[in-house]
């Protein structure tokens, strides 16, 4: 006797994954937002710190030292 369910549990199902599709949704809509607005933050707080607070170092100007080994110098050696 294969007795097939009867389309009332056929709804149940399609109506139980509109539900969780619907709760997904409005989870990820939340971390979305929170995760929007912890950026946001953290943007707000490093530019502050940045822009009012940071250590200005006088510009050393970069020295070079050692010796300078062009590209056709190393075909010679073989």
């Amino acid at each position: 006797m294969n007795r097939s369910p009867g389309p009332f549990l056929y709804f149940l199902y399609i109506g139980m994954l509109f539900v969780l599709m619907a709760v997904g949704i409005v989870l990820f809509s939340w971390l979305l937002l929170f995760g929007a607005l912890t950026g946001l933050f953290l943007y707000i707080f490093m530019w502050v710190r940045q822009h009012f607070f940071s250590v200005k170092q006088p510009h050393i100007p970069f020295k070079s030292s050692g010796r300078i080994i062009e590209h056709d110098d190393i075909d010679r050696d073989e």
